[in-house]
């Protein structure tokens, strides 16, 4: 009898630490999941927002101010002929021969 209850008490730890196991096992997969969400928004944030607008060397050299956000000047760009768009900026706007102007999702 003794050997029934000790094997019983031994199948019920066996199963319980099973399921403990898959418990952490699916905590520790939203846990990445999250954490590889949270990295992806930082990223698209840093890319899309902070480095053009506050760290790019580029920052500084002139540029035409018109546009959306997300397509500053790529409307413009696709629709007019080629290089007309990049003529009128470099006799509208002072510049030393650089001209910094943004496409589609502000990308330089």
């Amino acid at each position: 009898m003794s050997d029934f209850i000790s094997g019983g008490a031994a199948l019920l730890t066996v199963s319980l630490s099973s399921n403990y196991h898959f418990m952490i096992g699916t905590a520790t997969l939203r846990i990445w999941s999250q954490n590889l969400l949270l990295l992806l928004v930082i990223l698209i944030l840093w890319r899309k927002c902070l480095w053009p607008n506050y760290f790019s060397l580029l920052r500084h050299l002139p540029s035409p101010h018109s546009g959306t956000w997300g397509m500053t000047q790529c409307l413009r760009l696709y629709t007019k002929p080629r290089g007309k768009p990049q003529c009128d900026w470099v006799n509208h706007i002072p510049n030393d021969g650089l001209i910094r102007y943004r496409t589609l999702l502000n990308s330089d």
